[in-house]
């Protein structure tokens, strides 16, 4: 029967060659939201099986994506003599534990659906800090990744920028409220959210991501504040955004890129010039009114 506890070493011997092993990634390397969007099956052994995932020193590359696997309870991060990268997305992993991660390893974990788990910091961590559960840059002014389960999410004032997929495949979520102190929204950073009914955006946000809606199917209704000038990326068409209504509180735009909004989506605006920027940028067939 095949072991339950992975190690893998920071160097292998084959015909009496040995060689260092320096990157682990496994078959899939998806973002925490593209991973959530996928159905997994319960499949092989090491799904049922594996209870423990070992890091040797040495390894400085590491990206894993895993989902349902029922049995795995810990992923150490052995600690490195120097400083080393490492990203994990984990979803729907119901035993495992705290994911530590030390002072010189470079790492978001983002966990979802993992009930009895949570990332722990070294208290000397350079980069990086938890609040609440939540994962924060050490000033506090980047917001990293929400695996919160609650309903209605306020994001902390002081907060500056959401990183990209911070909120995505959390399908806890309903509600979210940015405060003004935000001027940075990232890629993806609500991608794939299946529950989000609402997202009310500060006053200094000035660029969205229309990518960052996508598969989102419950936001009907999306309203943005007065200061926005750009909407890039696309939204994603009518597979992956189900808007029924888009508020632009803008009274001006520099880039309009409103491509993907469905033909059943009526956009309300503010004068003629923004109609027209996105008739110019937009292959639009819904409604675009002025109000």
């Amino acid at each position: 029967m095949p072991p339950d506890e992975i190690t893998v070493r920071s160097e292998i011997t084959w015909n009496g060659i040995t060689f260092p092993v320096t990157s682990l990634r496994s078959d899939t390397t998806d973002d925490i939201g593209e991973l959530t969007r996928r159905k997994g099956r319960l499949s092989g052994y090491n799904k049922e099986h594996l209870r423990k995932i070992t890091i040797e020193p040495g390894v400085q590359d590491i990206i894993l994506s895993l989902s349902h696997y029922k049995a795995l309870e810990e992923i150490v991060i052995e600690n490195p003599s120097e400083s080393i990268y490492a990203h994990f997305s984990i979803w729907d992993c119901p035993k495992l534990k705290d994911i530590y991660v030390p002072s010189n390893v470079d790492s978001v974990p983002q966990l979802r659906d993992c009930p009895n788990a949570s990332v722990i910091y070294a208290p000397d961590h350079p980069k990086y800090k938890i609040i609440d559960g939540d994962i924060y840059s050490r000033n506090e002014k980047t917001l990293y990744d929400v695996p919160s389960t609650t309903k209605k999410y306020v994001v902390k004032d002081g907060v500056e920028c959401i990183a990209f997929g911070a909120f995505a495949g959390n399908s806890n979520i309903k509600k979210i409220i940015i405060p003004d102190s935000v001027r940075k929204i990232e890629r993806k950073a609500f991608y794939n959210m299946t529950n989000l009914k609402k997202v009310k955006f500060g006053n200094s946000v000035r660029k969205i991501y229309g990518g960052s809606f996508r598969r989102c199917n419950n936001l009907k209704v999306l309203v943005l504040p007065k200061n926005i000038r750009q909407v890039t990326d696309g939204f994603g068409g009518k597979r992956f955004c189900k808007l029924k209504r888009l508020y632009i509180n803008s009274p001006k735009l520099n880039k309009a890129n409103f491509t993907g909004i469905p033909k059943t989506c009526s956009i309300y605006v503010k004068n003629a010039s923004v109609k027209k920027m996105i008739q110019k940028q937009s292959n639009l067939k819904g409604k675009i009114i002025i109000q």
